[in-house]
């Protein structure tokens, strides 16, 4: 499985074969359909519409038609309210997509493209300066855009202009005006926490003081391919590591707190459910599980569901 969200107590992920599975209310039994030809690499949402990205186009499901689907065997799948086909947006795979009022930002290669949902423009700006394939991208206000790249560099965009703000050099710890491409240390996941930026990749974890654009704090653990923030907590996953463990918390000064195993070796998202005191994350990744965890009093294991074969 290769992304996942929550819409409500509906959980969404994506797989590589190219179908679209869906789990209410935390229940063992799943809905799915095939929604596009080869490997769904990510996905995005707003209250209306669920939004999916892969090798051939951006998607567009009605979400009243997707729940209407979920658990009703025999029942037609959703049908595509609109498709962004992949060679209006150039060639690539679409890696990460953020979502903001009727506006989303797809991430093709590297380059990143703002598409109108509400009238299938897709001509509007579009995000060049990454020397290679934009991993992640994250939203903190309707004008800055951030992204991470193979490249190793994290940009801030303007999303008026589509112009270049500020460029994030992690290994350097500062903010810089040119980048030489690094592979070593690509940045695969952000997340924004207040005025707080966290990142993760090849080489660790680095987090930023946004208000001064400054460097605060790294944790090196390797292979970093989703993190997300909760409270004032980082929470990461990877590659196995730590006594072959791969799913952490840590402090937003970098101290580890916990280190949780999973059956997923390689873990590519962690999205977060919340409804009152309520607290669910959802793991994916290199498994045809989805396993769900809870993080009172810490992160634990409460359910782990199976794909049918």
């Amino acid at each position: 499985m290769l992304d996942s969200l929550f819409h409500g107590s509906t959980l969404v992920a994506s797989s590589n074969t190219g179908r679209i599975y869906l789990w209410e209310n935390f229940s063992s039994a799943n809905s799915s359909w095939d929604a596009h030809i080869g490997p769904i690499y990510s996905l995005s949402s707003n209250n209306s519409i669920l939004i999916s990205g892969g090798t051939d186009s951006v998607k567009l499901w009605r979400w009243s038609e997707v729940i209407a689907f979920c658990g009703q065997e025999g029942s037609d799948p959703p049908k595509p309210l609109h498709t962004f086909q992949a060679e209006t947006l150039s060639k690539g795979t679409v890696n990460a997509m953020v979502e903001n009022e009727g506006m989303l930002y797809a991430a093709v290669g590297k380059d990143c493209f703002q598409l109108d949902l509400s009238t299938g423009d897709s001509n509007s700006q579009i995000f060049k300066g990454h020397a290679q394939s934009i991993l992640s991208l994250k939203l903190k206000s309707d004008t800055s855009l951030f992204s991470g790249s193979e490249d190793g560099s994290l940009r801030i965009w303007d999303t008026r202009t589509g112009s270049t703000q500020y460029i994030l050099d992690c290994e350097k710890a500062s903010v810089v005006t040119e980048f030489s491409s690094k592979n070593t240390n690509h940045i695969s996941s952000i997340d924004i926490n207040g005025d707080w930026l966290v990142c993760g990749g090849g080489i660790g974890i680095h987090s930023w003081f946004l208000p001064v654009m400054q460097y605060s704090s790294y944790i090196p653990i390797p292979g970093v391919q989703s993190l997300i923030y909760h409270k004032n907590e980082i929470i990461s996953g990877g590659v196995g590591n730590l006594q072959e463990s791969n799913l952490y918390s840590w402090s937003q000064e970098g101290k580890p707190l916990t280190a949780t195993k999973t059956s997923i070796p390689s873990i590519f998202s962690i999205s977060k459910y919340q409804k009152d005191q309520e607290i669910v994350f959802a793991v994916c990744g290199v498994s045809d599980k989805v396993e769900l965890f809870t993080s009172s009093p810490f992160l634990s294991l409460i359910y782990s569901m199976a794909l049918p074969i």
